[in-house]
């Protein structure tokens, strides 16, 4: 029994988080709550904003405007020419002219600038007007038409204590539908899972490991988990609607059928059972099926909505013979018991009896779809016939595995029904702790995940063909032998370096934990400073304005020795210290960049700046040789940075910086750290380059540092800089290319426009700078870019570390292949250490000395 338990979960595991995927489906609530805020705020300014000011001309003498409709009376005695010549002029929003002539139809016209949105609105209001009017002329009594409007009611007196209200008969009917989508996701789910293992011929491998009713079974529990929990997401999404009903005036009761708690336990035997039992069905006939298009047998799948259909038939009589009959066969008595428990009357005895009924087809149908997905998985080619499944149904052995387990599954479903009978109910919460067990499956599905979809995406087929079928072969062993999660990311960084491209790595989960942890304290602690390879030293080459590091007396041109940093104290408040050697770093970065598509400067660069940040009020003990050729040792305490934090997909938390001012000489300066937050960043940066620097000599855009990002942003940056439709560059996929093409915007930037690069402008950066420079928009300075462009996505893998991987190539618009290349600047200006000492910046200096020249 514990095998099957423990085989059963694996499988049921990885079939759950096949298709349930946490963070999609609150990804997917989350835009629908900020649709529907969005969605209230419109129904609300529809509804309260400013009135609608209409005159009316013609109207009785008591005419007035509902109280709270958006209507009002325009105010004043005109004429209707001057009345018409306010609407022409905009000072009141509409003319109605009603007339009413005797003997002779009622009339009205609304005289307006433009055929207006409110006009469905208005209509009742003038209907209103109408009726009255008519009734004058038919001089009937005010005490006879209150009489022939009011409609008839009829008085209900029910013998029986149990009837339901409107409410209930909507939960009822909500408890069918919920029935029929959670099977048609286990029906898509089943068919994905089963057609598509056949037909890419794993199976064979699978069933030497797993027996077949083992693996039908976890696929069973795991699909059925994932139905019920999509279905659970879906039903989170409607509750929505709610304060939408109420905000738009309709009063929503808790239905009595809910406030019954006792009803909940058998509610949801019945519907996890009849999800159970129709997915047994559907693995059944998936099993037999090759191909869903062409297959006869697929028509089959749709049987099962036949009987849900049938109890929503006759849901109107639920004590009937029908609905009876219905509620007690193992098909149907999954939506036909729930709705006659809400509208009508069950026995206890017909309660335990249609879950005990439930419960046995449960275990038959789950036997013989074990025995026809056995037989059938195997058969490729010609589908089975029926007499064939049929003997494979009734004749083969049947595997006894897991029956302890069933059984005691069979003995709790007889139980809650008489636990509901009693009116006894139970809250049980138990508490999941993450296992951090090393768990060898998921390690395997992580590296199937990985080689899968490099498989899949890569537009290359020389480098996913035989040999990335081999590397296969050659290393997913090596994961099953492997005893930590470390060594699985060391064979899985081993296979993505066969690729020999950027953005292709393992983000490890502590990545995610860390700066999860940093942005819970305000977001990433900065200390101003920027490090870069120069002349074979650590060299400062930057300090940021207001920073802990200009404070400090940090120059530019200071080379770094050693950085000092304590630990966390401990349970007993004991720290130590962790002394980094700038030697260290750069002997460890070059050892990590062998064979590798990352060039040695921009590694060492990155790493460098980053051991200069940390955690917020973090305390760094820095040592420099400082421009006197003096070794000095500087604290400095980090503090929260300028920039925004900022969450994309599954990348990390990223804080995004946006700087720019007015330099001296009238020159324009713009710098940003990554192309993400697009709102922001696209309102910034407009607001820098169409006002605040619009009428400057020139603008100077600072590229120095920024990781990338979205690499459509850079088509939208470009956009004041071209003069005509042009294109940045092309994505080339695996099925079709991207043109990166830039509109023209108005009004164009006129004045020069220099870009900064140096060794860490990374990706989205790389193409921006690139892209500028290849259409004529703009100068480069600096140095050469990272040659780290190509786009790329970020996943979870099954052991929940990150997996980013690449998914276009990329050439600029003057065919130039960027990977591993980078960007070459127009003016390469080499930093030395005595050049920064000079002019603090001379990248900068360049770009201002070439805007200057051409302003003249």
């Amino acid at each position: 029994m514990m095998a099957w338990l423990r085989t059963c979960y694996t499988v049921a595991r990885w079939e759950f988080f096949r298709y349930f995927k946490w963070k999609d489906q609150i990804i997917g609530l989350v835009s629908l709550l900020i649709g529907a805020a969005i969605g209230f705020g419109a129904v609300y300014l529809a509804r309260y904003s400013s009135k609608v000011e209409l005159a009316v001309l013609g109207g009785t003498e008591s005419f007035v405007f509902p109280e709270k409709s958006k209507f009002a009376l325009a105010e004043g005695n005109h004429d209707e020419s001057t009345w018409k010549e306010m609407v022409q002029a905009g000072e009141i929003d509409g003319l109605l002219i009603i007339s009413k002539i005797a003997g002779e139809p009622f009339q009205s016209e609304l005289i307006v600038r433009k055929e207006p949105a409110w006009l469905e609105e208005l209509r009742p209001v003038v209907e209103s007007e109408k009726m009255q009017w008519e009734i004058q002329q038919a001089n009937i009594s005010p005490t006879s038409v209150e009489r022939l409007l009011t409609p008839s009611k009829i008085e209900i007196t029910s013998l029986s204590s149990s009837d339901a209200s409107k409410v209930d008969r909507l939960v009822a009917y909500g408890m069918l539908i919920a029935m029929i989508l959670t099977s048609w996701i286990g029906l898509a789910y089943m068919m994905t899972g089963i057609t598509g293992e056949k037909q890419l011929r794993v199976t064979e491998q699978i069933v030497s490991a797993i027996r077949p009713q083992m693996w039908i079974d976890g696929k069973l529990i795991g699909i059925t988990a994932a139905a019920i929990g999509s279905l659970a997401f879906l039903f989170a999404s409607s509750m929505i609607c709610i304060p939408v009903a109420r905000m738009i005036g309709f009063e929503i009761a808790l239905p009595d059928s809910v406030k019954r708690w006792d009803l909940i336990p058998l509610m949801l035997v019945f519907y996890i059972g009849g999800v159970l039992f129709w997915n047994c069905f559907y693995a059944a006939v998936s099993a037999i099926i090759n191909d869903p298009n062409t297959s006869s047998k697929t028509s089959l799948l749709f049987l099962p909505m036949l009987p849900m259909m049938a109890a929503g038939l006759v849901a109107s009589q639920p004590d009937g013979a029908m609905m009876r009959t219905l509620s007690m066969v193992p098909g149907t008595s999954s939506t036909a018991m729930p709705m006659r428990l809400i509208l009508g009357e069950v026995s206890l005895l017909e309660s335990v009896m249609s879950v005990v009924l439930l419960a046995i087809g449960v275990f038959a149908l789950r036997g013989m779809a074990g025995r026809i997905f056995a037989a059938g998985i195997m058969l490729y080619g010609k589908e089975p016939g029926w007499i064939d499944i049929l003997k494979w149904a009734v004749t083969r052995r049947v595997d006894a595995n897991g029956l302890p387990t069933l059984s005691l599954l069979f003995i709790a479903l007889g139980i809650v029904p008489m636990i509901q009978a009693v009116g006894f109910s139970q809250q049980e919460s138990a508490a999941q702790s993450q296992s951090v067990s090393f768990d060898r499956q998921s390690q395997l599905d992580s590296f199937d995940t990985v080689w899968q979809t490099i498989k899949d995406v890569h537009w290359d087929e020389n480098r996913v063909g035989e040999s990335w079928d081999k590397l296969r072969e050659e290393l997913r062993p090596q994961v099953g032998k492997a005893e930590s999660i470390e060594e699985v990311r060391v064979i899985l960084e081993k296979l993505l370096s066969q690729l020999g491209q950027s953005h292709c790595g393992i983000i490890p989960i502590d990545s995610y934990e860390i700066v999860e942890e940093q942005s819970r304290m305000g977001g990433e602690g900065y200390s101003g400073l920027t490090i870069r390879y120069v002349e074979k030293q650590l060299v400062v080459t930057q300090v940021r304005a207001d920073s802990p590091a200009s404070r400090a007396g940090i120059e530019v041109g200071w080379v770094l020795s050693s950085i000092a940093r304590k630990t966390e104290p401990n349970e007993d408040g004991e720290s130590t210290e962790t002394v980094i050697l700038a030697t260290d770093l750069i002997e460890r970065t070059q050892k990590s960049v062998e064979n590798q598509v990352t060039r040695f400067e921009t590694a060492v660069g990155l790493s460098a700046t980053g051991l200069v940040s940390g955690s917020i009020g973090e305390t760094i003990e820095i040592k420099f040789v400082n421009n006197q050729d003096v070794e000095q040792t500087v604290p400095l305490v980090l503090e929260k940075g300028s920039g925004v934090p900022t969450k994309m997909g599954h990348l990390p938390l990223i804080n995004v910086e946006f700087q720019s001012s007015l330099l001296p000489d009238d020159i324009g300066y713009i710098s940003f750290n990554a192309f993400f937050d697009p709102t922001r960043l696209m309102k910034e940066f407009q607001q820098a380059v169409n006002e605040d620097y619009a009428k400057s000599k020139g603008l100077i855009i600072d590229m120095r540092g920024n990781m990338g990002g979205m690499v459509l942003l850079t088509m939208g940056m470009s956009g004041w800089f071209a003069e005509e439709r042009v294109k940045l560059g092309v994505m080339q996929m695996k099925n079709s290319p991207l043109n990166l093409v830039v509109n023209p915007r108005k009004p164009r930037y006129a004045g020069s426009v220099a870009v900064l690069i140096d060794d860490c402008s990374i990706s989205a950066a790389e193409i921006y700078a690139g892209g500028l420079k290849d259409i004529g928009a703009a100068r480069v300075f600096g140095q050469r870019s990272a040659g780290l462009v190509l786009p790329s996505n970020v996943t979870k893998l099954p052991n929940n570390d990150g997996f980013q991987y690449v998914t276009a190539d990329y050439s600029s618009a003057s065919g130039q292949v960027l990977e591993g290349h980078g960007v070459e600047p127009d003016e390469p200006i080499e930093l030395t250490r005595k050049s920064l000492q000079i002019e603090t910046d001379p990248v900068l200096a360049a770009a201002k000395r070439w805007i200057l020249s051409r302003a003249k």
